[in-house]
């Protein structure tokens, strides 16, 4: 069964850059292990927005009855995603490189959505997407959001300034634990809030772990 320290090695031969980046992308090493642990150990499980395929192949590693589909925009991401997959022998994840608001989503297990509602076009778009998961997930199955939580903290100003400078002119749209709490309540979802973060991780992030009535 993979571990995480496993998958860190998949990228440690990619170029300086984008070890370097996945070798900071580690430092979320705990998080990763208990959401992972959120999720069923069979069935379909979709990654909307997947970036360097990081969690994804993490996911897919940690158990040969899971079929991981991986969606990213990036088609670079994709290709080193896929790569990755390629050097640690994870046959059971499919990468696909799409546009995850103009695609229609297969039926899944799981969906998870990590690090991405905040940066879609609008909030009306966060809706449409939500909605477009919870019509594909399977009886009783499982939508997990990881995001930032707008409050106005250290923290919550860092995420901020990252996500300016790596995505320069971009407008954000986080929302508060609450206000999540209430979008979520629209849709036919129980709604779980877990904070597997510790005093070390430098983003307000929450998780958010959503069974389909």
């Amino acid at each position: 069964m993979t571990t995480i320290s496993d998958i860190k090695k998949l990228y440690s031969k990619q170029g300086f850059g984008k070890t370097l980046y996945t070798y900071f992308r580690f430092w979320e090493y705990p998080r990763l292990v208990r959401i992972e642990e959120f999720l069923p150990r069979t069935g379909t499980i979709i990654d909307l927005g997947s970036g360097y395929g990081i969690f994804s192949n993490y996911v897919a590693g940690r158990s040969s009855k899971r079929q991981v589909l991986a969606l990213e925009f990036d088609k670079k991401k994709t290709e080193i995603a896929k790569e990755g997959a390629k050097t640690g022998g994870i046959n059971n994840i499919t990468f696909d490189n799409n546009d995850i608001t103009k695609i229609p989503i297969q039926k899944a297990s799981a969906i998870v959505i990590m690090h991405v509602l905040h940066h879609l076009k609008s909030y009306e778009e966060q809706e449409k997407l939500i909605g477009e998961c919870v019509k594909r997930l399977d009886k009783d199955g499982m939508l997990l959001i990881d995001e930032v939580d707008k409050k106005y903290t250290f923290q919550y100003l860092l995420a901020l300034l990252t996500d300016s400078l790596l995505y320069l002119g971009d407008r954000f749209y986080y929302r508060s634990k609450k206000d999540m709490i209430t979008f979520l309540s629209k849709f036919p979802l129980t709604v779980e809030v877990k904070n597997v973060s510790n005093f070390l991780m430098p983003y307000p992030e929450l998780v958010y772990v959503c069974k389909k009535k």
